[in-house]
C-alpha cells in the first residue's frame, strides 16, 4: 500500500469509519488487503459475522411411549428372544428395534458407566 493510501485509511479511520467495504472501496483494495494494513498498523477491526440460525426440529408428544410402555416393550422383545427356535433374522430384528436391545445396553452402560 502506498504512503498516501496508508495516510487516506488513517484519516478515514480517524473520522470514524470503521466499515471494511467503504474503507477498501475508498483506498481502492480489497477488503482482505485492508484489514491486514489495519492489522498491522495497530487498528483494531471487529467484523461482526452474521449469526447462525440454531434450530431443532420439533418432536411430537403425542403418541410418544412412556417409561413404563417403552419397558413393557422392551420386556416383549427380551421375553421373545428368550423363546427357542428363533432364526437369526429374528433375532436382529428383535435386536435392531429402535428400542431394542443393543440401545437398552448402550443407554444402561452409559447410565451405569459400565463399558460395554
Amino acid at each position: 500500500m502506498k504512503p498516501e493510501e496508508e495516510e487516506l485509511l488513517r484519516r478515514l479511520w480517524d473520522n470514524g469509519i470503521r466499515d471494511l467495504k467503504v474503507l477498501s472501496e475508498k483506498v481502492k483494495r480489497p477488503e482482505g488487503a485492508v484489514r491486514g494494513k489495519l492489522k498491522r498498523m495497530g487498528l483494531r477491526v471487529v467484523v461482526e459475522a452474521p449469526r447462525k440460525k440454531v434450530t431443532t426440529t420439533p418432536v411430537p408428544l403425542e403418541g410418544l411411549l412412556t417409561h413404563e410402555e417403552a419397558l413393557k416393550v422392551l420386556a416383549g422383545v427380551l421375553a421373545k428372544l428368550r423363546e427357542p427356535g428363533q432364526d437369526k433374522v429374528e433375532i436382529n430384528f428383535l435386536v435392531k428395534t429402535p428400542c431394542g436391545l443393543d440401545q437398552l445396553c448402550q443407554n444402561l452402560a452409559f447410565f451405569l458407566s459400565i463399558p460395554t
